[in-house]
């Protein structure tokens, strides 16, 4: 059973569930090089991760086979002006980065998703959309940004 805790804060951030258990965290992602640690870390393995607003705790859950282009695509490439690559990381995300700042953000690696030797590229994004699933079902719809696949 989830852990909610009420706290006193009016509207509707006043209901949060408590974080899964991390294998790992990132604070100051407003430093290139603690995303550059992020990706050597988990470069080529395939990730369920987080990325949680220390403002309001909205989360952002996510997967990537690819972390070093996904987090770039989250982080760096949001000062580019070109349209499709804002496109591919979730908007209302990148609208909170650009409200509160990459420093009011962390990065939470919840899981390393294990593929068996024989797994073909769609089965890895079956375990993987599997994987985010269970964390998305962890969080009310109204404590994350990517409310579109979230079944609560």
């Amino acid at each position: 059973m989830r852990k909610v805790i009420t706290r006193s804060v009016p509207g509707r951030f006043a209901r949060f569930v408590r974080m899964p258990k991390d294998i790992a965290y990132y604070l100051h992602l407003d430093d290139p090089q603690q995303i550059a640690r992020l990706q050597h870390r988990f470069h080529g393995l395939g990730i369920v991760y987080g990325i949680c607003n220390l403002v309001n705790q909205m989360i952002y859950i996510g997967t990537t086979m690819n972390p070093g282009l996904r987090f770039h695509k989250h982080f760096l490439s949001k000062e580019v002006e070109n349209a499709d690559t804002r496109e591919r990381s979730n908007s209302h995300l990148q609208e909170a980065i650009s409200k509160y700042g990459l420093s009011r953000f962390k990065v939470l690696v919840f899981e390393v998703v294990p593929f068996p030797a024989d797994s073909t590229y769609s089965d890895k994004q079956k375990l993987l959309r599997d994987a985010e699933q269970r964390y998305m079902d962890h969080f009310p719809k109204v404590q994350m940004y990517n409310k579109y696949r979230a079944t609560k």
